[in-house]
């Protein structure tokens, strides 16, 4: 059963802000910052939640069959603005990530276990991976992959 266009439009409107073009999404937010809210199904025990600015892709573009991304022109995490978005497959969000320079590396990863300073340290050293992997408290394939450039090749830039 599909859920009344009307009720998630008000939602989506009494839970924003408008900031220059942008609707801005005020209400709660994935880990990632993207607006979020729960759609009932039709079962008191069954709620689905979906990001904002896919809930309003949906209901301004009923045609739309859900499949691929939905990416913003406008780059703002919580604006649901119909007119900023677009579908793309998943290697056009990476690459609309990575040109707009959103990708975190580097000890701003989420995962980092190394500071920059670190890893200039390791690409530096002559001393053995194991012994390394010891000294920094990571596996010595993490310090194969620093001195290979296959991981921090920013820092070779």
């Amino acid at each position: 059963m599909p859920v009344p266009i009307t009720p998630l439009i008000d939602r989506l409107e009494r839970h924003s802000k408008k900031v220059g073009d942008c609707w801005e999404w005020l209400g709660k937010k994935t880990a990632h910052g993207y607006g979020t809210l729960r759609l009932p199904t039709g079962s008191r025990a069954v709620n689905k939640h979906d990001t904002a600015h896919r809930i309003s892709y949906r209901v301004f573009h009923p045609e739309w069959d859900g499949s691929g991304c939905v990416l913003h022109r406008c780059d703002n995490r919580v604006c649901w603005n119909p007119t900023h978005l677009f579908i793309g497959t998943l290697a056009d969000n990476v690459r609309d990530m990575a040109s707009k320079r959103r990708n975190r590396r580097g000890e701003q990863h989420q995962g980092a276990k190394l500071t920059e300073t670190q890893v200039r340290e390791i690409k530096g050293s002559v001393g053995g991976s194991k012994t390394l992997a010891k000294q920094y408290g990571v596996t010595h394939s993490n310090i194969d992959h620093i001195r290979s450039g296959k991981t921090w090749r920013h820092l070779d830039a």
